[in-house]
């Protein structure tokens, strides 16, 4: 909360910038108007970041300078200028009202601690019931501090006196701070050597349970403890530390949850965040609430002017507040409803890819059961085929073995049947003579020509089969045969008639 603020302001159309100073203690407000014409960036800049941080600066000529009144209600701006930004000027009405009741506050605890500054400026020595009494004031600012009624500027300016009082009064208690930061010392000392002796076992790869317990202990001890501030951080590194070893070697470093989180999860871990602020929040407004109900039951109650004054003040701070917290929770709820919307749509997506892969796994499997079935059924065509090449090489060998046993009886008659014609032949010859024999020769010379191709087709027809055709003689049958015999036979009468038959003069 800040006792100054820099605004744009109007009056007769003319643009002023306008630098407001709360003067607490008074009641009063210090407004110093500048018009456009004479603010430069550099004088904007130092009027921002410097004169509202309470750092002073030198203000150019031709600004103009009014007084106010810092009224319950009312406006707390001089009645000639105008601002477009009056949610800035309403909120500061409300806040410098508290403002200047918290400052009256502290301005009462300050008068107390001077009265007690004194006693201790008497005092020869350090003395516990003047220790108490310090004590006791300072408890009860602390209670206002807990309630809200003292801003933190007040709270500082009361802190940082106080604690000037704390130390002048420790002057006259060295020797207590003596012995008390030579207890602090060997209970840090113990602590250490503790954890060190920890650590030493946790090295060793002892059991793990027991010495987490142990920590555990430790760490209850410790809180327990009455250490000066340095030691009890120093001692608290040294326990932490060893509380995050055994953590790590029981449960494993934590993987980054960056790393591994699908979208799907960075949406619910968003969404799950969400709920935890939107339940803090609405937890924070009813708090609110609550305060508002406290401070109004009080007000009913015999309080003085003062506090009552103040009491009103902080029920407009609380009011204004549970607005900005509601329209926070409302942006809330809003977000909450989109990523609802959005993990719908991711769940829909999902539903839908898992009824593809589904389908597609279904897919897989019949064709995989589709293969099976093949393979099985070529196994079993492959035994029929077998069985079915078996029967035409049987088949086949058997035709050769019919085929031999055609030739052998073919070869059988045809030497029979020449037998029989060279026989006839022979006997004709005997009867035609010398020409007749050259014949039958020659015939037979035919008939075993006959029969050697006959025998040799067989043997022969591959490798004719591999060899270009050739033009071939038929074969003589044995009607040729014949017939040449006759041929013959007449020839021979022929010529027998021509020798009987006498010579022509």
């Amino acid at each position: 909360m800040k006792s100054k603020i820099v605004i744009w302001g109007h009056k007769d159309d003319q643009k002023y910038l306008l630098a407001m100073s709360l003067r607490a203690l008074e009641s009063k407000i210090d407004t110093y108007a500048f018009p456009e014409s004479i603010v430069t960036e550099e004088f904007s800049s130092k009027l921002n970041q410097e004169w509202k941080n309470d750092v002073e600066i030198e203000f150019p000529e031709g600004y103009t300078h009014f007084e106010t009144d810092l009224k319950s209600s009312g406006e707390i701006l001089p009645a000639e200028f105008t601002v477009t930004d009056t949610e800035t000027i309403s909120r500061a009405q409300i806040e410098w009202q508290f403002f200047v009741l918290s400052a009256k506050l502290a301005a009462s605890y300050n008068s107390e601690l001077e009265i007690i500054k004194d006693k201790i400026a008497q005092a020869k020595e350090f003395s516990q019931p003047l220790w108490d009494e310090l004590k006791l004031f300072w408890d009860k600012v602390q209670g206002q501090i807990r309630e809200k009624n003292i801003i933190g500027n007040h709270i500082t300016d009361l802190r940082k006196s106080t604690n000037e009082v704390f130390e002048s009064l420790k002057e006259k208690r060295k020797e207590l701070d003596r012995v008390f930061n030579e207890t602090s010392s060997l209970a840090k000392s113990k602590f250490l050597s503790t954890i060190q002796g920890i650590e030493e076992r946790i090295d060793k790869g002892m059991s793990l349970h027991p010495i987490f317990e142990e920590l555990k202990s430790l760490q209850n001890d410790f809180r327990k403890a009455v250490m000066t501030a340095s030691d009890k951080r120093n001692v608290w590194d040294k326990l932490d530390a060893a509380f995050k070893i055994v953590k790590e070697k029981r449960y494993g470093t934590k993987v980054g949850s960056s790393e591994q989180n699908s979208a799907k999860e960075r949406l619910a871990n968003r969404y799950n965040g969400l709920l935890a602020a939107i339940s803090k929040m609405e937890q924070s407004i009813e708090f609110d609430k609550k305060d508002m109900d406290f401070q109004t039951k009080k007000m009913d109650g015999q309080v003085g002017q003062l506090e009552l004054q103040i009491r009103q003040a902080k029920l407009k701070m609380i009011e204004d507040r549970i607005q900005s917290k509601q329209a926070k929770l409302n942006d809330m709820h809003s977000t909450k409803s989109e990523l609802e919307q959005r993990m719908e749509r991711i769940e829909k997506s999902e539903a839908a890819n898992a009824k593809k892969e589904e389908a597609k796994k279904m897919v897989q499997d019949k064709i995989a059961a589709d293969i099976k079935a093949a393979s099985e059924l070529r196994q079993e065509s492959s035994e029929d085929l077998e069985k079915a090449a078996q029967k035409i090489a049987e088949s086949k060998k058997a035709r050769q073995s019919t085929k031999s046993n055609v030739i052998d009886s073919i070869e059988t008659d045809l030497n029979e049947t020449m037998e029989d014609v060279v026989d006839t032949v022979k006997a004709v010859g005997s009867v035609l003579g010398n020409k007749l024999g050259d014949l039958i020769d020659d015939l037979t010379d035919k008939a075993a020509d006959m029969l050697e191709g006959v025998l040799g087709d067989e043997q022969t027809e591959e490798a004719k089969n591999n060899q270009p055709e050739e033009a071939t003689p038929a074969s003589p049958t044995t009607t040729d045969i014949a017939a040449s015999s006759e041929e013959a036979a007449d020839s021979t009468k022929s010529d027998e008639n021509k020798e009987n038959e006498e010579p022509k003069p």
